[in-house]
Order: C-alpha cells, then sequence, then structure tokens
C-alpha cells in the first residue's frame, strides 16, 4: 500500500505527538491489565478496531511499528499467571 502524500506529511510532522498519546493509552491499558490479572478472573477480553472493510485503517507497516509492540506487551502482561488467564492471541 502507497501512503498518499499528505497522510505522510501528516504522519511526519505529527509523529512525535502520536507516540505520546499512544504512551498515554498503553499506559493506561496496562494500568487496567496489572489490575485486572491480580483479581480472582477467569479472562481479560480486549477489543479494539484498526480495519476497514477491506484493509487496515494505516498502513501495515506503519501498524507494525506502531501498535503491535503494545500488543505484545498486553499479552505478556496478561500471560503473567498462566494458569488462570486465557487470551485471543494464540
Amino acid at each position: 500500500m502507497v501512503i498518499p502524500a499528505l497522510s505522510l506529511f501528516l504522519y511526519k510532522s505529527l509523529e512525535e505527538e502520536f507516540f505520546k498519546l499512544r504512551e498515554m493509552v498503553h499506559e493506561y491499558n496496562l494500568a487496567h491489565i496489572k489490575i485486572w490479572v491480580e483479581t480472582d478472573m477467569d479472562a481479560i477480553f480486549m477489543m479494539d478496531d484498526w480495519g476497514a472493510e477491506n484493509n487496515l485503517l494505516i498502513p501495515l507497516a506503519l501498524w507494525r511499528k506502531f501498535l503491535k509492540p503494545l500488543y505484545k506487551e498486553y499479552r505478556e502482561g496478561i500471560f503473567i499467571n498462566e494458569d488462570r488467564t486465557m487470551s485471543s492471541f494464540e
């Protein structure tokens, strides 16, 4: 997928702000995961939507750079106690 020139310009000009926002949301999610894994829960369900009808809303390369590492960290936090937790990441 080719990133349209305007989208690439916006991404590059706002990259620092995107990463700041990403980190704020990430820390919020990690805090909630930590709370839930310390309870006697049976499962944790997380949901988002990065897709359009036919593809991702952002190029796959950007998704892998920008978001995939966060999901790896969420999964690691959820599987801190594997005998009690399940995940749809498998």
